[in-house]
């Protein structure tokens, strides 16, 4: 069962007069990027997962230009992906005691994090009974604390798992500066993505940036999610050898381009949700 994505129920139209060579470059949080392709790097602990894939995916983030969130929490690893001079987004479990998320948020910046943020979505597993990682319980967050949790980081804070207008709210609410919409479980009756996106994108305001990791996997997805709204978008990490990712998110930009350059989009400054029509 897989979560709800219209993306394929939606068409792109076309725009030439005026348009230009399509410039993919962009600036989050005072660092500049070569493309709004993200990398999500996972945390090692997965089943099957080759040894330093953090550090290669981090190595094949930093030469595409691209930035990476990860949920790694391992100092080791941290330290080693710092070193590659990707630039990190450290998103961090939500352990019911917040002393520990305060703690990893510490140690995440102190290794070059330029930006920190939580899941929220990861505090229930699918019998609605707190998650437990790692010998510890995870538990959902109110305003007051990831409030708290903001004034405790001394980067940028964004919170990962926000799927509703009112979860958005309370975010801006607390003092986030990114909203990151993503889904690491299914839930059949969700609402579709494309809705999700604008509904969050327009309580953001251009208050944050809104992010987005839902299996975008071409330029065409990206195109359409960056027309409706995101910021940024995020692509898996492959489990093959160095140099995978960067292949990816090289493929995923160069088709950004081609739809960017046939729609008159031709910055990021200059999407049109109005391109996109429902099939």
């Amino acid at each position: 069962m897989e979560e709800k994505n219209n993306f394929d129920s939606l068409w792109i139209e076309r725009r030439y007069i005026d348009s230009r060579k399509p410039d993919t470059s962009f600036t989050l949080y005072g660092e500049k990027f070569s493309t709004p392709v993200m990398a999500a790097i996972e945390s090692e602990g997965e089943k099957n997962t080759p040894e330093n894939k953090g550090e290669e995916a981090a190595k094949d983030a930093y030469r595409a230009g691209a930035a990476a969130f990860t949920d790694v929490e391992d100092e080791k690893e941290l330290i080693q992906m710092a070193a590659t001079g990707a630039k990190i987004i450290s998103i961090i479990k939500p352990y019911a005691d917040n002393q520990i998320i305060i703690e990893k948020i510490k140690r995440a910046e102190k290794h070059g994090a330029f930006a920190v943020g939580i899941d929220i979505a990861g505090a229930f597993n699918q019998k609605g009974e707190y998650n437990i990682a790692s010998g510890h319980h995870m538990a959902p967050k109110s305003v007051e604390e990831i409030s708290m949790l903001v004034k405790n980081a001394s980067r940028p804070f964004v919170v990962k798992g926000v799927l509703s207008m009112q979860d958005a709210y309370k975010s801006l609410e607390a003092g986030v500066e990114g909203l990151f919409i993503a889904c690491s479980r299914p839930y059949p009756a969700a609402l579709p993505l494309s809705r999700i996106l604008r509904d969050i994108k327009k309580v953001a305001g251009g208050q944050a940036p809104v992010f987005l990791d839902w299996k975008i996997n071409s330029g065409e997805n990206a195109f359409k999610a960056l027309a409706l709204g995101a910021d940024g978008v995020c692509i898996r990490q492959s489990m093959g050898e160095g140099g995978a990712l960067f292949d990816s998110i090289n493929r995923v930009n160069d088709e950004l381009m081609g739809f960017m350059a046939q729609t008159g989009c031709f910055d990021l400054n200059h999407m049109d949700s109005l391109v996109i029509q429902e099939g």
